[in-house]
């Protein structure tokens, strides 16, 4: 009996990691071009588009300025 239990255990810890793995693995999708992955917002349900890194630069450039 304990030895099925022990069994049961493994198995279900197993499980447990390879899930946990799965879910963190990176979204994306490969063409003939090569593997992409999908951008993920965190912290956001809402959808937003990225700043382009010139917009970036220029917002750190004004809040420089102003110290």
């Amino acid at each position: 009996m304990v030895l099925i239990l022990a069994t049961l255990a493994v198995l279900a810890a197993g499980l447990a990691w390879a899930v946990n793995q799965l879910r963190k693995a990176p979204v994306g999708y490969e063409d003939e071009y090569g593997f992409h992955l999908v951008p993920q917002v965190k912290g956001s349900a809402i959808l937003r588009r990225s700043r382009s890194k010139a917009a970036v630069r220029a917002a750190l450039k004004a809040a420089r300025a102003h110290s």
